[in-house]
């Protein structure tokens, strides 16, 4: 038969056939590229996300010796474009150059450090001031002055007014920024001595602001335009950079005294995903080259480089890896399902190719001549051939070849085509094209048309079928269960070499693969040897609910389970199409849900209440009424926290004051956990609860807005949600116990639990624009818009849908497999007095009950993945809190999804009754051959 004939013949499985190639070929050419898309927006997202760590690249050098100074621009300028030209190629290629660099805030610069304040002459004094001097190439031009003029060349004083022992004593004059001079309380005119061991003058000229506030080259030089406060244990220190005059450069300070940036601005758009590896080794390799030599020729310093790039780069490349590893397991088990659905829909044409059994007449011919001594009927010569009686139905090797060809023709006018189109239609996916995108869809046109040549050459040589359409059992060959259980002992050596080395190896470090590639590989055996396990066991599993069901008055549930138990092989592809179809579909479900909890706890985390507001300190009663107030607002914890200075030592320590009780009542119900308030102390300490490192005091004095001192009563791990971090000495003290410090009434952190509360409102409750606000809302809302996220999000629900449209398709196509012999059934149990409905509902037993056991196993696959995989697969990276891979996720979904399947089934079977059912003994069914 041509295969226009055929197509023709079964026009309703060539469609089929045709829709599910074409839905297969567009998934399998889309969903790659939608991953590839999202992760040059991702690396570039996460070089950017956090503002504390710039991309730029900047080095510092910090003078030992007067050979290490640099007293003119010409020097530095030479020494930024040595820097420049010793970038490794990959850093080289990221690094902006000309003018896209100036406006990207290439600069470079020399200042002064923590130069004191020591007097104003002519002018009332004020204690702990720092005023540094800094001279930064391209300042000149992005600020304008609004009072004063720019500073001039330095000159010399003599004497110092009031200082008539200095001697000469250099004059520089230096220009501030408006909001910088208004809180030291510094004018244009003021005359400053600055420094202790040099001392030397500062005359004010000017007072500037910048042109263009959000100008990226004031991510670097944010001491030029405010003050800044550093805690102490002196008290607070107030410090300011002004600028000078670049001839002022030979007269800044000493070698100790200065310090040397470079700026090397990092062009994040010229950041790809397929370079992020070999940047972040650059970033090692070039900090390793500065730190091994001296800066200059005979100098003694070294550069050191600071830089976010590598930190940013780390964290895209571990997420990274996690969405190529979830992207293979999802995407790959998409391609496995469906070239499992194609080979159903294919074998189902195959099947109707069929050929017919052999007649009554030719049956009863070949038991004569076996029966006879020599096997010849009467007056035959020896050696005569007679038709119809050869064991192979098929005819001769030829005949097979011609028609298995015209077989794979058939399916490959339908399969190639829709193939094609469904590679056309993935191409429309935004994204680069990767090799499984260009590969998948052909595979799968190509695939479709072998297996329907090999199925339809194997049907035309297998042994005659009888009367039924069914083939005779055939038993079990050593070599073939030696085969299986080696497939059984390999998934299980995988499942041990998965939880022993596969799981180290992948959080070991997110720039080598191999553990990624082994967290891809490993699961393969393990579906295949579910597979395996459930088509052996899956009769010997409804022996049990068979023999229950005998015991019943209604024979109905037993004669489904009895033909159920006598499936066999033939349900072995629909079960092994089905079983990976629910263990993918199940993980797809478990970790988009595992991704929205992760971001979900985060959110809560970063944010530590509903709400939190964050002010100056201030007096915290008037805030805490307006705040409730606020529609949606149910209650207000406030907090005071800031860094603190640990006794001599210095050690800097996160101190927090907030009451614990009330916070552990403002965050019931939520996924925060609050450690119980510390027991109270006797006096004038305050009671504590420090992180394991401060538990070695007894009793010790922190520098915060106040000398207090502090009594550990109890320990904290793991930081306080949105008030400390998780690393870091961490002294947490009631809120209620302030006033024995004279700090009584005052908080800069407000914790607002409520109905998801406006922010507008609550940071016009809080004082209006110098307040900021964060919510959970707001907060989740960020996470789940990163672009990773959302793509991994999109896959999964996508491969979830499709798969379990390929499972519902294999229950349907299921029944199939045994129509013949389940016709025949039928028919002799209805001439034994079995209803219509009945019989109905037998086959709808036995097809649910075939397709239970690989639903069930499946389901059970996809939820013992999460396990198996563990932090190899840390959903929680794309939350930014990693090492969460436990967080509890749903089963509702995956029972409501195996449940529907096996109802699916059964109500596929009583549809496919609908024919059968009713036909007489010996009729044919049209899947049956001819």
């Amino acid at each position: 038969m041509s295969p226009l004939r055929i197509l023709r013949a079964h026009r309703g499985v060539a469609g089929l056939l045709a829709l599910l190639t074409l839905t297969a070929a567009t998934l399998l050419a889309g969903l790659p590229r939608i991953v590839a898309d999202s992760f040059d927006r991702a690396v570039r997202r996460a070089v950017q996300e956090n503002p504390a760590e710039p991309a730029d690249l900047t080095v510092a050098l910090e003078p030992e010796s007067s050979a290490d100074l640099l007293t003119d621009t010409d020097r530095l300028a030479e020494q930024h474009d040595r820097l420049h030209a010793g970038l490794p190629g990959p850093l080289r290629a990221i690094v902006a150059t000309g003018a896209a660099a100036q406006a990207a805030g290439a600069s470079y610069a020399a200042r002064t450090r923590r130069m004191p304040l020591a007097d104003r002459i002519g002018a009332e004094d004020h204690a702990l001031q720092f005023l540094n001097l800094a001279w930064v190439a391209g300042a000149g031009g992005r600020v304008r002055y609004v009072a004063g003029s720019p500073p001039g060349p330095p000159t010399t004083a003599q004497p110092v007014p009031g200082y008539g022992g200095l001697g000469d004593v250099p004059l520089i004059e230096v220009a501030l920024s408006h909001a910088g001079a208004a809180a030291m309380n510094l004018s244009v005119g003021s005359l400053l001595l600055l420094g202790d061991v040099e001392p030397r003058l500062a005359r004010v000229t000017g007072l500037f602001e910048p042109v263009r506030p959000a100008d990226p080259f004031w991510r670097h030089h944010r001491d030029l335009l405010r003050a800044s406060i550093r805690l102490t244990t002196a008290g607070d220190e107030q410090h300011l950079t002004g600028l000078v005059h670049h001839a002022a450069l030979a007269r800044l300070g000493g070698p100790t005294d200065l310090r040397y940036e470079w700026t090397l601005p990092v062009d994040s758009g010229a950041i790809t995903a397929r370079d992020a590896a070999a940047i972040a080794e650059a970033v090692d390799r070039y900090r390793d080259r500065l730190r091994r030599q001296a800066a200059l020729p005979n100098g003694v310093a070294r550069f050191e480089l600071h830089t976010g790039l590598d930190t940013g780069l780390g964290r895209f490349l571990e997420r990274q890896r996690v969405a190529v590893v979830l992207g293979w397991l999802v995407i790959g088990g998409l391609g496995l399902v469906a070239c499992g659905a194609v080979t159903l829909a294919v074998r189902l044409l195959c099947d109707r190719l069929r050929p017919a059994p052999a007649p009554a007449w030719h049956r009863s011919a070949v038991r004569r001549s076996r029966s006879s001594p020599n096997g010849q009927r009467n007056g035959e010569h020896p050696g005569a051939e007679r038709p119809g009686t050869d064991q192979r139905v098929g005819g001769s090797r030829l005949a097979v070849a011609r028609v298995a060809a015209g077989a794979g023709a058939a399916v490959a006018l339908v399969c190639v085509p829709a193939a094609l189109l469904g590679y056309g239609l993935g191409s429309l996916v935004p994204g680069p094209a990767v090799p499984p995108a260009h590969l998948a869809p052909s595979l799968l046109a190509l695939g479709a048309a072998v297996t329907a040549a090999g199925l339809t050459a194997a049907a035309h040589r297998a042994p005659a079928r009888g009367p039924s359409g069914d083939a005779p059992a055939r038993r079990l060959s050593r070599r073939r269960l030696a085969t299986e259980v080696a497939v059984v002992v390999l998934a299980l050596a995988a499942a041990y070499l998965l939880r022993v080395r596969g799981l180290p190896a992948a959080g070991a470090g997110a720039r080598d693969g191999d553990a990624g590639l082994f967290l891809v590989l490993a699961p393969v055996p393990l579906a295949v040897a579910a597979g395996l396990v459930t088509v052996r066991l899956s009769p010997f599993a409804l022996r049990l609910p068979a023999w229950l069901a005998a015991r019943r008055r209604s024979a109905v549930p037993f004669l489904g389970l009895a033909l159920a138990t006598r499936a066999g092989d033939v349900c072995r592809l629909p079960a092994l199409v089905l079983l990976p179809a629910l263990a993918v579909a199940v993980y797809g479900v478990v970790a988009a849900d595992a991704l929205e909890s992760a971001q979900s706890v985060a959110a809560w985390r970063a944010t530590g209440a509903a709400a939190r507001v964050e002010r100056l300190p201030g007096p915290a009663e008037p805030v805490l009424s307006r705040l409730r107030e606020v529609p949606d607002v149910r209650a207000v914890v406030p907090a005071l926290k800031g860094t603190g200075r640990l006794g001599a030592r210095g050690q800097s320590v996160t101190v927090v004051a907030v009451d614990l009780a009330a916070y552990r009542r403002l965050v019931a119900g939520s996924p925060l956990t609050v450690p119980a308030p510390p027991a109270d102390v006797p006096g004038t300490a305050l009671p504590a609860l420090v992180t394991r490192d401060l538990t070695v005091y007894s009793r010790f004095e922190v520098g915060w807005y106040r000398r207090i001192e502090v009594v550990p009563t109890g320990v904290i791990d793991g930081g306080l949600p949105g008030l400390a971090p998780e690393e870091g000495s961490l002294v947490v003290v009631p809120f209620q116990a302030l006033p024995r410090a004279g700090l009584g009434g005052l908080a800069n952190v407000l914790l607002v639990d409520g109905d998801d509360p406006d922010p507008a409102e609550l940071r016009a409750a809080a004082g209006g624009p110098d307040a900021s606000v964060v919510t959970v809302h707001g907060e989740a809302e960020r996470l789940a818009a990163a672009p990773m996220a959302t793509a991994l999000r999109t896959v999964l629900w996508t491969a979830a849908a499709a798969v379990t449209g390929c499972a519902v398709l294999a229950v349907l196509l299921a029944p199939a497999a045994r129509a013949g012999l389940r016709s025949r059934t039928l028919a002799t149990l209805r001439v034994l007095g079995l209803s219509a409905g009945q019989a109905c509902r037998v086959t709808a037993f036995e097809v649910a009950a075939v397709a239970a056991c690989p639903i069930l196993a499946g389901t059970l696959l996809g939820l013992t993945l999460p396990v198996l995989l563990g932090p190899g697969v840390d959903l929680a990276v794309f939350a930014g809190t990693p090492g969460d891979y436990g967080l509890p996720f749903g089963l509702v979904a995956p029972i409501l999804l195996a449940a529907g399947l096996i109802a699916a089934a059964a109500l596929g079977g009583g549809l496919l009754h609908a024919g059968p059912g009713r036909r007489r003994i010996g009729d044919r069914l049209p899947g049956e051959g001819g």
